[in-house]
């Protein structure tokens, strides 16, 4: 209880002015708290040519305490692109500050068009369809684009849905639609519930070069996306502050009112 207030708190001092404190506080603490963090784990889909997750026992409690060693790529499970993930002179994971690190959820569902079309891409067509129905995306938003992909985060050959020539096929965002966010939205980050914000047959990485150009970060592989509403939840970001990390696993949660 008392880490929930302080985690609430934390959210307030970030994302409201302080004259206006008392009045949202009373609101905050009547917020759900949700998860989309996969656990890591070495059964967790990954990149054939990434790190594998390893954990190992260093000691047990006939030495005293119990205590594990681990080793993983930084794009694993859920996880943050810093901007140096593609551009030499961009930020580290590090650099990347708290007020970035938390911001309000807009949730485009893609569900259905993600299961006729593995290869679906987020059209311009889409956002319109959505800021038409909600009200135009507000700036410093985190856009988070719902696929549906994390039902078959435990089937690791079909999450990854490599194809006889071993491209994948899994959804994501458009160039010009990262463009647009970017540009025209300010928005603060792109997330996804697959391990890439770019369609997985891309070799070009059009989105994650366009986003992270701009000095943003995505975040990828998330889950529980089903129980955030469209707009509405505040969503806060925990990267492992790795120092010059061009990306870090990291702990995703979401406040529902």
């Amino acid at each position: 209880m008392h880490r929930a207030i302080a985690v609430r708190a934390v959210l307030v001092a970030l994302l409201i002015p302080a004259s206006a404190f008392a009045v949202t506080q009373g609101r905050l603490w009547k917020q759900t708290l949700i998860d989309l963090t996969h656990a890591l784990e070495i059964t967790m889909p990954q990149y054939s040519d990434a790190q594998p997750f390893h954990l190992q026992k260093l000691s047990d409690y006939d030495d005293g305490y119990l205590s594990y060693g681990f080793s993983a790529a930084e794009h694993m499970g859920t996880h943050v692109d810093a901007p140096r993930h593609f551009w030499p002179n961009g930020r580290t994971v590090d650099r990347i500050t708290l007020s970035e690190l938390a911001g309000r959820a807009v949730v485009i569902n893609v569900v259905e068009e993600s299961k006729r079309n593995p290869d679906y891409e987020l059209t311009t067509d889409d956002l319109k369809a959505w800021e038409l129905r909600y009200g135009p995306i507000a700036r410093n938003s985190i856009v988070i684009l719902r696929t549906g992909w994390e039902s078959k985060w435990y089937r690791p050959k079909d999450f990854m849905n490599r194809d006889k020539l071993g491209v994948m096929h899994s959804p994501g965002f458009s160039c010009d639609v990262v463009d647009y966010l970017a540009h025209n939205r300010a928005v603060r980050a792109l997330g996804t519930d697959t391990l890439s914000i770019d369609p997985g047959r891309s070799e070009a990485y059009c989105a994650h070069k366009v986003l992270l150009k701009t000095d943003k970060y995505a975040i990828e592989g998330l889950t529980n996306l089903e129980k955030l509403p469209p707009q509405g939840a505040t969503i806060v970001v925990t990267p492992l502050k790795i120092a010059g990390g061009s990306g870090a696993p990291a702990r995703v949660f979401a406040l529902v009112p």
